[in-house]
């Protein structure tokens, strides 16, 4: 039999929480899915940016149905969800998954398989350590997560594997486009072939919506402009980020009340006591300074033919790289590589001027927290590190110096030289601590 997460103080909320000395301050943490992604989620909504999801944890291998997370039968005879980790974030993923522990001292994963060097960086395929009924749930509609001291969220009865946080999601989801269509294929265990029609994991989560996503470069002051009484429900559940084919949030709150079972609904949800609302500093947001249109957008990348993307914008880069370089002469080289070398350079510029208005704005909450607002842990790199620091801007990419072997380019004609120097270029854009 399972061991059930033990409730908090007054607190009964059945989700398993992790946390680590070493990562956001020991802050208490869950693990949940949504569709075909998997995060790690902050138990309370972060303090000014009401931001829930730290990570997403999985990286999906184009045309490769292993990597779509599956059930795997442990020894216990009990099914477990696994996924693979990979991508940029990939190491720092595994690293802080491994280090987690709840509160009696269990690790949130089991690695099942190590990874080699590879060029998508993929680390490991993972087993996740936490029965179904204590992973923390999100909206499939609107993509609010579970909040502490509220009613579990309710699920399809029929697929058992989309849960909805009311009745107005459930219904709105209930179209041709979305779950009417996947819900047979989720019966039959084919979400493979659902993540395929959708479309929906995002492999460069970690760029649009994560510490250089617009969701944490702006503080959320478009919380004054909602509707009647989500202002409170803002503050609880946190910011939520839709499915991609979802073109606009709902506009209603989550059922409080513990609906009784119908068609659509599954009763198993646990009904929360507290009926307390987070106290968050919401009320002045004149600390960011950025509007949505001062973010940069990443210029695309060429498509070859034969070159498939995997929606990781560094992964995608390297990627390129090779595919291009691939069978060819330097002097076949060089057109191209030329070409690509200009697109490379204007993404760098993109990313480093995200990662400063991301420090900008982590200079301006840390002091608003001397200024006695509420207290903000800065934790604005999303994990990252100093690899950010190693990611060179143009000029230290054309001065830097590179040693390369025989079988790639040997020095020459111009146009190797030429080769070699957008090669060179290349190599640093990638940068050892991303891949």
């Amino acid at each position: 039999m399972p061991v059930q997460s033990q409730p908090i103080g007054n607190q009964g909320y059945p989700w398993r929480l992790f946390s680590s000395p070493n990562s956001y301050s020991g802050a208490q943490l869950a693990i949940g899915r949504n569709h075909a992604s998997w995060f790690l989620v902050r138990a309370y909504p972060e303090n000014l940016t009401l931001k829930r999801e730290v990570f997403c944890l999985n990286f999906l291998v184009p045309g490769d149905p292993s990597t779509v997370s599956s059930a795997l039968v442990d020894s216990s005879r009990e099914q477990r969800p696994r996924f693979t980790i990979g991508g940029t974030q990939g190491p720092e993923v595994l690293s802080i998954l491994l280090e987690l522990r709840d509160q009696v001292g269990r690790p949130s994963i089991k690695v099942l398989r190590r990874f080699d060097t590879n060029p998508m960086s993929l680390q490991a395929v993972v087993g996740i350590n936490i029965p179904e009924d204590e992973l923390i749930r999100a909206c499939a509609r609107c993509g609010r997560w579970e909040a502490m001291s509220r009613r579990r969220f309710q699920r399809c009865a029929k697929c058992k594997c989309r849960y909805y946080c009311s009745r107005e999601c459930q219904k709105e989801d209930w179209t041709p486009e979305h779950h009417k269509f996947e819900c047979a294929l989720l019966c039959e265990g084919k979400e493979y072939e659902v993540e395929c029609r959708r479309r929906l994991h995002d492999n460069g989560w970690w760029f649009n919506h994560g510490s250089l996503g617009p969701e944490s470069i702006l503080l959320p002051s478009d919380i004054h402009t909602l509707p009647a009484g989500m202002e409170d429900d803002w503050k609880v559940y946190g910011r939520r980020i839709p499915p991609r084919d979802v073109q606009q949030l709902p506009a209603h709150g989550v059922d409080e009340a513990v609906a009784s079972t119908t068609h659509g609904w599954s009763e198993d949800g646990v009904a929360a006591a507290d009926d307390s609302v987070s106290e968050l500093s919401t009320s002045e947001h004149s600390l960011c300074p950025f509007a949505i249109d001062d973010i940069p957008q990443l210029p695309p990348l060429p498509t070859p033919p034969g070159f498939v993307p995997t929606g990781d914008p560094l992964v995608d880069e390297a990627l390129l790289w090779d595919h291009i370089k691939r069978g060819k002469s330097p002097r076949e080289l060089l057109a191209e590589l030329v070409e690509l070398n200009k697109v490379l350079q204007a993404r760098c510029e993109v990313l480093l001027t995200r990662r400063e208005m991301a420090l900008h704005l982590a200079v301006e909450l840390a002091l608003a927290e001397d200024e006695g607002e509420e207290e903000y842990e800065d934790d604005s790199d999303g994990g990252y590190g100093t690899d950010w620091e190693s990611l060179p801007t143009v000029s230290q990419s054309s001065d830097s110096e590179a040693s390369f072997s025989d079988d790639e380019c040997e020095s020459g004609t111009k146009e190797e030289s030429d080769v070699m120097a957008v090669v060179m270029y290349g190599r640093s854009i990638r940068g050892a601590d991303f891949l």
